[in-house]
C-alpha cells in the first residue's frame, strides 16, 4: 500500500519510532500472541474512555479470539488513575475483581500529572489476586494542544477555538516529549520494583500524532483536517481516533497486529467516519507505533517492510 511507504520514507516517521525507542528493557520470556480472549477490566478518564470495551470486544470476535470476557468498567471523566482508584472503593466491582483473582488485564488512562501513586496501587492490588495479572497504561494526547506541554486550556472561557491544524508532528512531539518521558519513568519504575513486566504502555498517543501528520501531508483517506479527528476543543476522540486507540490496545493486549482485520461495521458512527483505505492506515499506525515502543512489551514487523505494503 502506497500510503504506507510514505510512512517510512518521511523523516518525520523515523522521528516517531527514534523518539518511541529508549534503553532496552528485560522482558518476560513469554512474548507470544494471545489466542485466548482474556478476562478484561477498563478503566480510566474520558480520552480512555472511547476504546469502548464493546469495541475492543468485537474487534477480538472479528480476530477469532474467543472467550473474550469484559469483567467490568469504570469511567471517570477528567480523571488521575489516584481519582479512579478512590471511586472504585465507593462504586464498582473493580477492587473486588482484582482481590477475587478475577482480572487478566486492567487497562488504566493516567492524567498529566505525573506520577500518580493510583497505578502503583492497582498493581500491588491486582498482583495480590492474580499473579500474571497485566496493567496497560494509555499514554494518551494533551488537551487543547497546550504548547506549555501541561494540557490546560489556553482560554479559561471556553469562547476562542482550538487551532488544531495549526500543528505539524514535530511540534506535536515536541510539546508532549515531558508527558511521555514521565510517563515511560513511571511505568519502568512499576517493573522495576515488582521485579518482572507487569506495566505495559499502550502508545496511543504517539499513534494519534503520526495519523496527525499524514493529515497535515494531506496521506489521511477521507480526513481533510486535523480538527476533523476531535470531537470538541478539548480533544475528545472522533470515531478515526477511537478506533485508532482501540487497535492500540489490540496489540498490546494480544500482541498481535490487528492489520488484516475487517473493518467493523459497529459502533455505526465509526462505520460511516471510517471506510476500507482509512482503516487499513489506522491499523497499520497502531500496529507500528506499538512495536516501536520498548514498553508496549511486542515484538514484530513493520508492515511497511512487507513485499507489496
Amino acid at each position: 500500500m502506497k500510503s504506507m511507504k510514505l510512512i517510512k520514507q518521511r523523516p518525520f516517521w523515523a522521528l516517531v519510532v527514534a523518539s518511541a525507542i529508549v534503553a532496552a528493557t528485560a522482558w518476560a520470556a513469554d512474548e507470544k500472541p494471545f489466542a485466548q480472549g482474556v478476562r478484561l477490566y477498563v478503566a480510566g478518564h474520558s480520552f480512555h474512555q472511547g476504546i469502548a470495551p464493546e469495541l475492543l470486544e468485537n474487534l477480538a470476535t472479528v480476530a477469532g479470539i474467543s472467550n473474550q470476557v469484559l469483567v467490568g468498567k469504570l469511567f471517570v471523566g477528567g480523571s488521575s488513575v489516584s481519582q479512579v482508584w478512590e471511586r472504585s472503593a465507593r462504586e464498582g466491582n473493580l477492587r473486588a475483581a482484582l482481590q477475587a483473582g478475577q482480572v487478566d488485564v486492567l487497562t488504566l488512562s493516567p492524567h498529566r500529572l505525573l506520577p500518580d501513586p493510583g497505578i502503583d496501587k492497582f498493581v500491588d492490588l491486582g498482583l495480590a489476586g492474580n499473579p500474571r495479572l497485566r496493567v496497560t497504561i494509555q499514554q494518551s494526547w494533551l488537551p487543547f494542544d497546550d504548547t506549555t506541554g501541561h494540557g490546560r486550556d489556553p482560554d479559561p472561557q471556553g469562547k476562542l477555538p482550538i487551532d488544531w491544524d495549526a500543528m505539524t508532528g514535530a511540534k506535536l512531539l515536541a510539546i508532549h516529549e515531558l508527558y511521555y518521558r514521565e510517563l515511560d519513568q513511571q511505568v519502568r519504575a512499576v517493573n522495576e520494583r515488582c521485579g518482572k513486566p507487569v506495566a505495559f504502555l499502550v502508545p496511543t498517543g504517539r499513534a494519534v500524532i503520526a495519523l496527525r501528520e499524514k493529515v497535515h501531508l494531506g496521506q489521511a483517506p477521507g480526513i481533510k483536517t486535523q480538527a476533523a479527528l476531535f470531537r470538541d476543543r478539548m480533544g475528545h476522540p472522533g470515531p478515526a481516533l477511537t478506533l485508532l486507540n482501540a487497535y492500540c490496545h489490540f496489540a498490546v493486549i494480544y500482541r498481535r497486529s490487528p492489520v488484516g482485520l475487517a473493518a467493523l461495521a459497529s459502533p455505526p458512527e465509526i462505520a460511516r467516519v471510517v471506510d476500507a483505505e482509512l482503516n487499513r492506515l489506522l491499523q497499520q499506525i497502531a500496529w507500528e507505533t506499538v512495536i516501536a515502543e520498548p514498553l508496549s512489551g511486542v515484538r514484530g514487523t513493520p508492515v511497511s517492510a512487507h513485499p507489496g505494503s
